[in-house]
């Protein structure tokens, strides 16, 4: 690569700590990532206790804010988690725990948003 103005000499010194410098960060990166995955799977893995807990604050969130959501949770072989319609009892969707988890979440902060907003 010519860059007009810039020696050629200085110019590959340049390239060369660019690559070792990719590397590097490349190598740290995977490694974060797999830490991340397998965290991220430890985290996936609620037992039924903790299910039941958050399929309650999901129903009490939900009925505090006004919406139209039943949270129910099945034990066959696997716990799983559903959305109902709360009049119809229709079924809306099926919920893997990570994403119930994700969805108590964002439910808190939107309270705490609209807490911040009426002060």
């Amino acid at each position: 690569m010519k860059v007009q103005g810039v020696d050629p000499v200085i110019m590959s010194r340049i390239q060369e700590k660019v690559k070792k410098q990719l590397v590097q960060d490349s190598r740290q990166v995977e490694f974060a990532k797999d830490r991340q995955n397998s965290q991220e799977q430890e985290r996936q893995a609620p037992d039924r206790e903790e299910l039941a807990a958050m399929v309650q604050k999901l129903n009490k969130m939900a009925d505090s804010l006004g919406i139209n959501l039943l949270f129910v949770l099945i034990e066959d072989d696997a716990p799983r988690l559903f959305a109902l319609n709360r009049t119809t009892q229709e079924l809306i969707h099926q919920l893997s725990p990570a994403k119930a988890r994700e969805m108590l979440t964002e439910m808190k902060s939107f309270v705490g948003m609209l807490v911040d907003q009426l002060s």
